[in-house]
C-alpha cells in the first residue's frame, strides 16, 4: 500500500482531481445546466473579437482545476496496471 506522499508523487494529477471531487462535481452540474450552450474561446486579436472552435466542458474544468487530461489517463492506467500487477 502507498502512503499518500508516494501517491501525490506518483499519480498528481488524480490527487488533485479526488481532492477537488466536490468542486469538479458542482462546476460540472452548473455547465450540464446550462448544456443548449455551447463553450467557446473568445480571442481579440488586432481589433477583431475571433471565436475558437468549442471545448469540452470536462476540459475546461480540468484546466481550472489544474489537472492535465492526458497525464490524468495516463495516471489512470497505470493505476489499473498496478492492480493488475
Amino acid at each position: 500500500m502507498m502512503t499518500e506522499a508516494e501517491e501525490k508523487e506518483k499519480y498528481p494529477n488524480c490527487v488533485r482531481l479526488a481532492a477537488a471531487s466536490e468542486e469538479h462535481r458542482t462546476i460540472m452540474e452548473f455547465l450540464d445546466g446550462i448544456d443548449p450552450y455551447e463553450l467557446a474561446h473568445y480571442q481579440h486579436d488586432d481589433g477583431v473579437d475571433l471565436m475558437l472552435p468549442v471545448r469540452d466542458k470536462q476540459r475546461v474544468v480540468l484546466e481550472y482545476l489544474g489537472v492535465d487530461p492526458v497525464e490524468l489517463e495516463n495516471e489512470r492506467r497505470a493505476i489499473l496496471e498496478n492492480i493488475r500487477g
